[in-house]
């Protein structure tokens, strides 16, 4: 049997009802002029979503009973469609904030002509408050369910994209549609291979994407076999990233991007083979370079101009000479860079030039000498050159 207060609460609830579809439309232009993401959704939309939305949490609070499954789903579901029309997840949130402190509102102004008494009204707007919580918080789960398959599914594409475009898979109008779609409006760009150290590829993407010059519209990174590879633009700021490997290829228009690429692949893998974190051009690294490509011809001058030394004074000979080429064939800074007097330096000169038999004041010996040492030192750190990195090409 129905009682008075029921009765009196029923009345309150059908006067509401028949107000809903006004103050429906009400808040319809309110979020359309208020609240970012509404302004290009239609009226009809909007008010659709609010009296489902009134109608389930009356239902929910007059029973006082949680959602059921069918209304769970459908509370995800307005989530998800309102990520699918890019409608900010706040805005989301704000607005039902706003949609039930009105009802709310306009219900207690009801009240008092429906003759609810308080401690019923109070029971009822408690267990209407209850069910708004539990709405939002399903909402919220749809909409960010679906952000995140709409994230992995624009990584997806933007890692086919940088794929098919450093591997000159694409026409040029092709390219061109796909950078637009990206928001790419550069007309040039250099790219880039970054080799992850002590982090995964994963958390290497994500803290280059911060960078101005690796994000729309100066640039575009994505995961390549396990390298973080992208478009991006110098002037925006540096790729160092603590202990990251970066090579960088030089800035070129669309239908070079393949080659820059290349060049970016053979940067870091020589700047990895030779232990040099931070960022790398292939002028700055120079023959260093051409010492990983070319392994045959290390292999060979090794064997002419380091092989003959073997003695423990002897390798202290080829440690000289090495300073000797670096600080410009220069006996007396090297004598101080090696903290041994300048006697000492020219003695191992004179030796090494007597057991290889050349003069290294000849240039083209000097850099014979110098390759052959580069070469011995790739092997010295455990890599060798007959195992350059695949992935630079």
């Amino acid at each position: 049997m129905i009682t008075d207060d029921e009765r009196h609460l029923a009345d309150l609830l059908d006067s509401l009802r028949r107000e809903a579809p006004d103050l429906a439309a009400n808040f319809a232009q309110r979020f359309r002029s208020d609240l970012l993401g509404y302004h290009g959704l239609d009226d009809a939309d909007i008010v659709e979503a609010v009296l489902r939305a009134v109608d389930g949490l009356i239902a929910m609070a007059r029973e006082q009973r949680p959602a059921t499954d069918d209304e769970l789903a459908g509370l995800r579901g307005h989530g998800e469609l309102r990520a699918d029309q890019g409608v900010p997840l706040e805005s989301v949130m704000r607005s039902w904030q706003i949609a039930i402190r009105e009802v709310i509102r306009r219900i207690g102004e009801l009240a008092e002509s429906a003759n609810v008494p308080v401690p019923v009204l109070r029971v009822f707007v408690d267990a209407m408050l209850a069910a708004m919580d539990e709405a939002m918080l399903e909402i919220s789960t749809g909409y960010r369910a679906r952000e995140f398959r709409l994230s992995r599914q624009l990584d997806i594409r933007r890692d086919e994209f940088v794929r098919a475009l450093f591997g000159g898979g694409l026409t040029p109008e092709e390219s061109r549609r796909e950078m637009q779609a990206f928001g790419l409006t550069q007309p040039r760009y250099a790219t880039f291979r970054a080799v992850p150290a002590d982090r995964t590829a994963e958390h290497v993407d994500w803290e280059l994407r911060q960078r101005p010059g690796c994000r729309p519209p100066y640039g575009l990174t994505a995961v390549l076999d396990g390298d973080v590879v992208g478009l991006c633009t110098l002037e925006q700021g540096s790729l160092e990233l603590g202990t990251l490997v970066v090579g960088v290829g030089p800035a070129v228009e669309l239908d070079e991007v393949a080659s820059s690429f290349h060049i970016a692949g053979r940067v870091a893998s020589t700047a990895l083979d030779f232990e040099l974190p931070g960022q790398h051009t292939l002028a700055e690294l120079g023959l260093l370079t051409a010492v990983t490509a070319d392994p045959a011809l290390g292999k060979s001058l090794s064997a002419r101009y380091c092989d003959p030394l073997t003695t423990d004074d002897e390798m202290e000979i080829l440690r000289t000479v090495d300073c000797y080429l670096s600080n410009g064939m220069n006996a007396a800074e090297t004598a101080t860079h090696m903290f041994v007097h300048h006697n000492t330096v020219r003695h191992r000169l004179s030796r090494f030039e007597e057991l290889t038999e050349v003069r290294l004041r000849d240039p083209h010996i000097a850099s014979q000498v110098w390759w052959a040492l580069r070469y011995r030192q790739l092997r010295t750190m455990g890599r060798s050159n007959d195992q350059v990195r695949s992935s630079a090409g």
